[in-house]
């Protein structure tokens, strides 16, 4: 059920399930690697920025029909747009790691951590 939004809000909840499962969370965790210039005394006057990256983890249920069954190093299409916070957009995003949980008593769940390179070609 959707929320009612009354008020100045936030942006509320997930845009789209991803495929193979009923998403309950989405993290983007932005990085990029750094070189500091330093002048004679040792004071930073510039900077080298390089190898920007996204690494996104979300997790969510195993519905019963078409269950998430991408295997580790897949390209995955993201349903939900990842936030464009880097200096390049677009790339591929690629599935590094997955955990898959069953219990007595709950549905099967699926934890999914992926890596989008905004420079890499297919």
């Amino acid at each position: 059920m959707a929320a009612t939004e009354l008020g100045t809000t936030g942006v509320w909840g997930i845009n789209a399930d991803e495929s193979g499962m009923l998403i309950s969370d989405i993290s983007y965790d932005y990085s990029q690697k750094d070189r500091p210039v330093l002048s004679k005394i040792g004071e930073v006057i510039g900077v080298a920025l390089w190898q920007q990256k996204c690494d996104i983890k979300f997790s969510g249920l195993i519905p019963d029909s078409a269950p998430f069954a991408s295997k580790l190093g897949a390209v995955l299409t993201i349903a939900n747009t990842i936030p464009d916070h880097m200096a390049s957009s677009g790339g591929k995003t690629v599935l590094m790691g997955l955990s898959r949980k069953a219990a007595q008593e709950d549905f099967q769940q699926v934890d999914v951590s992926a890596v989008n390179w905004p420079l890499m070609a297919a």
